[in-house]
């Protein structure tokens, strides 16, 4: 038996060289990988309960112990090519083997058909009686099926009952059949025709990566297909909806709802090149023209929204005439041919990667009432050329223009306040740019890769990330390139000693010096300033009114910080890291401080807050040194809390020591003192300290 390394019930790993083997009583699941490629028979046993996805794909023959009741699906021989028996022990009262294939005792269900049994195999009859086909049950099975016939009182097609037969023809479901399942035949791609019987609903992916279905008929009980049913079907020349269908309804080819005013399928595999949608259609509905043939499409003035990826992966649509008020989300993402769009004056919301990837599109004039260019709008329009942007713009979000490569000069229109991390990142052909003066915030790495632009004028009051521009860009600040001042401007008597200032932010520091004494003048420490330098003390001017996000962030031999009278503002993360820190007094001037700018958590790290505004130190106690308990496959951790939460929340906590980040629901909240931890947990359980870095999951890795 020690061949067998077993885990916790898991069979982890099989280190024997038997070709056929037993799986021990004491194994409650079979793990992926567990089983070498020599091992080509097992026995599950009684004590089975499941088998993981592809754990068993090199066996060849599969064995049911009469006291084995576990679930036993088709994806746990993923490809299925290689089983070619399976074998019920005499008693066993779950399973049964008919004609072939693996069922209920009851006969009322196909659990599981051998694909390498099938080999050679054109044609194969379901039995009657049979209700259910069983999710993957015939999966992967790369035989020569063409044909597969379904009884009728078939009621339910499990999810990726049928994925990936390469040979299946055609397809009819009998009436009777209600449901089918999440990809149930997903990437058949030799299916011509689809009868759907008496389905209910299709589901996603239904039929995806059908790339030779031609026809679709719809049964009158159907009443709903998401959007995914039939992605990458580009053949497809005919929908066909019962004329007793309520939901539906088809004029010359093209599925609409039931009221004709939401256009909901064009068959993407029609031929002729030009279609108008006919007046009265209020919504062209999500995915409508979707990887279509489709060159040009007249859309009349009822139209007031164009659906998530309405256009999306048209791969011959040239010019679009839009005067919708809505956008959506990848309306016209990746329409590699199209070449002219022209945005009428009702459009007002034009969603996220709305034309992303539109290679060809050289020109574009965004219409007034258009508020925000939304996140990678306009990413990879590599030969967009140029770009007019409207009076009453507020932002450009992220990525918004990244990759447009080019893209020569842009004037962003006054009113703009923001623009988004690497908004016009990689515009390689980008040489001038106007901002205007009302801009405040300007995202890192926001012109990254601008190889072409030389010098650009930002205004005074703006907040420019660390990475925003490269570092070839002469920066500016002023409202103009004849008043503007260089942002490395020199301080006092022309001596530079190391302060990059302009208009009395702090914005660099390249001096070497370890104890350092912030100059008189400077109103604001702008944010990750000193981010990880190896200062050990600090001091501040009377004249400083903040201290920016980050600011001093993972400067761990920092040991000594004065504070300054007047001091109002110290931001998000600000001492973060500072770990040398034991005790900072805290002026009563300052009326914000943000809950994480210190390490306050109790333990060896943490800094004593003296805070002379009693409002001020009041809040410290009770947010600022709050801790979470979090618990982890029952292992509790100490966790420190930078932003309010309760019990049940789940965060992201990590450890950068240990380099690894982790989730949790809160399991606790305490105050002050370790020793709450062990009366949270029970009492004498270990625990670690960690920190937290944000709300909600992340999955296990590196930080």
């Amino acid at each position: 038996m020690k061949e067998f390394i077993i885990k916790d019930g898991v069979l982890a790993k099989y280190t024997g060289k038997e070709a056929s083997i037993v799986v021990p009583e004491e194994v409650r699941a079979v793990a992926a990988g567990s089983l070498p490629f020599e091992v080509k028979e097992i026995t599950l046993t009684g004590g089975v309960e499941t088998v993981e996805s592809m754990a068993l794909r090199d066996i060849v023959r599969v064995r049911l112990a009469a006291d084995f009741c576990g679930e036993l699906r088709g994806d746990a021989f993923h490809t299925l090519n290689h089983l070619e028996e399976i074998v019920v022990e005499e008693g066993n009262e779950t399973y049964a083997v008919i004609d072939r294939a693996l069922f209920l005792a009851d006969a009322m269900e196909l659990v599981l058909f051998p694909g390498g049994e099938a080999k050679g195999l054109v044609k194969y009859d379901v039995p009657e009686g049979t209700r259910r086909i069983g999710a993957w049950a015939f999966s992967c099975t790369y035989s020569m099926l063409e044909t597969i016939s379904l009884p009728d009182g078939l009621l339910e097609i499990g999810e990726c009952a049928f994925m990936n037969n390469k040979k299946l023809k055609a397809m009819t479901l009998p009436p009777s059949v209600v449901s089918i399942g999440h990809s149930a035949f997903r990437s058949c791609r030799a299916l011509e025709s689809a009868d759907l019987g008496g389905v209910l609903e299709i589901p996603g992916n239904a039929f995806s990566d059908c790339e030779a279905l031609k026809t679709i008929r719809i049964p009158a009980a159907c009443a709903k297909i998401d959007p995914y049913a039939f992605v990458l079907c580009p053949a497809i020349e005919q929908i066909e909806v019962s004329p007793e269908n309520a939901a539906f309804t088809v004029v010359d080819g093209v599925m609409y709802d039931e009221s004709g005013t939401v256009l909901l399928r064009y068959p993407s595999g029609r031929e002729n090149g030009e279609f108008d949608i006919p007046e009265g259609v209020v919504s062209i509905g999500p995915r409508a023209f979707a990887e279509s043939r489709v060159e040009a499409v007249s859309i009349p003035g009822s139209v007031e929204v164009l659906c998530q990826e309405a256009f999306g992966g048209c791969k011959s649509l040239q010019e679009i005439e839009v005067d919708a008020g809505r956008i959506e989300a990848q309306a016209f993402n990746y329409c590699a041919t199209l070449e002219y769009v022209s945005l009428g004056r009702r459009v007002r919301e034009i969603g996220p990667a709305a034309f992303r990837g539109c290679w060809l599109l050289r020109e574009i004039v965004i219409p007034q009432g258009v508020t925000a260019i939304s996140p990678c709008t306009f990413e990879e329009c590599e030969t967009l050329q140029a770009v007019t942007l409207p009076e009453g713009l507020l932002e450009i979000s992220q990525s918004a223009f990244e990759g447009c490569k080019g893209l020569r000069q842009l004037v962003i229109p006054e009113g703009v306040t923001f623009i988004g991390e690497s908004a016009f990142a990689d515009c390689r052909k980008l040489k001038q740019v106007s901002l205007p003066a009302s801009l405040r915030t300007i995202g890192a790495d926001a012109f990254k890769g601008c190889s072409a632009l030389k010098s650009i004028v930002v205004p005074l009051e703006a907040e420019i990330a660390v990475s925003a521009f490269p570092s070839s860009v002469k920066v500016l600040r002023g409202s103009a390139e004849a008043d503007a001042a260089p942002v490395v401007q020199l301080l006092r008597d022309g001596e530079l000693d190391g302060f990059v200032v302009s208009g009395g932010v702090l914005l660099k520091y390249t001096g070497k010096k370890r104890k350092i004494v912030i100059p008189e003048g400077v109103t604001k420490i702008g944010r990750g300033v000193f981010q990880g330098a190896p200062i050990v003390s600090l001091e501040l001017p009377d004249t400083l009114e903040e201290i920016g996000p980050y600011a001093f962030v993972r400067c761990d031999k920092l040991s000594r910080v004065i504070l300054n009278a007047g001091l109002k503002r110290i931001g998000c993360c600000a001492f973060g890291g500072a770990t040398a820190l034991r005790e900072v007094t805290v002026p009563g001037t300052v009326e914000f401080l943000a809950t994480n700018a210190f390490n306050t958590t109790p333990g060896a790290d943490a800094v004593n807050l003296i805070c002379e505004n009693p409002s001020l130190r009041e809040r410290c106690g009770a947010v600022q040194n709050g801790c979470v308990i979090v618990k982890k496959d029952v292992v509790p951790y100490w966790v420190n809390c930078p932003f309010e939460v309760s019990v049940g929340d789940v965060v992201s906590f990590g450890s950068r020591r240990r380099k690894k980040r982790y989730s949790g629901p809160v399991a606790a909240i305490v105050s002050d003192q370790f020793e709450d931890v062990t009366e949270v947990n029970d009492g004498g359980v270990d625990y670690e300290v960690f920190e937290v870095i944000s709300r909600g999951e992340n999955d296990e890795g590196t930080i």
